[in-house]
C-alpha cells in the first residue's frame, strides 16, 4: 500500500522514520514523505539507526536537515531523534562531551542496552535512564519502574 493510502484507512499520526546517514538518499526521502504528510496532522521520530560513528557526522546531516528549505516545516513535528551514534560511540564520554557541547542538539534517546556491548549497564547509566524517562513512560501508560 501506498503511505498516504494507510495513513487515510489507519489514521495514522505518529511515524517512525529512518534515515541510512547518506544525505544524498535520506534528503529525497524525507522530502517525499514531508510532501505526503505536509498538510496532516503528525509527529514523528527519526532513527538514526546506529549511522553515525562520530558526533560531528550527525551534526553535520542534521544541519543539512535543517538547512533544506522543503524540509524546514516537516522538521517542526519531530519528537526526537532516535540512537544516532553508532554502538561503538554511544556511551563513550568523548560522545557524552561532544553532546553536551552542542546547544542546539535535537532531542534525542540513546539506547543504552543496545548501545552496551556486553548488555551491561552500569547502575548509574541505568538510574540515569530510568529517572529521565520515568515522566515519558507514564505519560504514554508505560512502566515507570
Amino acid at each position: 500500500h501506498a503511505l498516504d493510502t494507510c495513513i487515510d484507512t489507519y489514521e495514522l499520526s505518529w511515524f517512525k522514520i529512518k534515515i541510512c546517514g547518506n544525505p544524498e538518499r535520506d534528503l529525497p526521502r524525507l522530502a517525499a514523505i514531508s510532501h505526503i504528510l505536509k498538510d496532516r496532522d503528525f509527529r514523528f521520530t527519526l532513527d538514526g539507526n546506529e549511522q553515525f560513528h562520530a558526533v560531528e557526522a550527525f551534526r553535520e546531516t542534521w544541519s543539512l536537515l535543517n538547512r533544506e528549505p522543503g524540509l524546514r516545516a516537516f522538521m517542526q513535528h519531530l519528537v526526537f531523534v532516535e540512537q544516532p551514534s553508532h554502538r561503538d560511540i554511544a556511551l563513550n564520554p568523548d560522545t557524552a562531551k561532544a553532546l553536551l557541547a552542542w546547544k542546539d542538539r535535537p532531542p534525542m534517546i540513546i539506547d543504552a542496552v543496545a548501545s552496551s556491548p556486553t548488555s551491561r549497564i552500569s547502575p548509574l547509566c541505568l538510574a540515569r535512564s530510568s529517572h529521565a524517562m520515568r515522566p515519558a513512560l507514564a505519560a504514554t501508560g508505560g512502566a515507570t519502574s
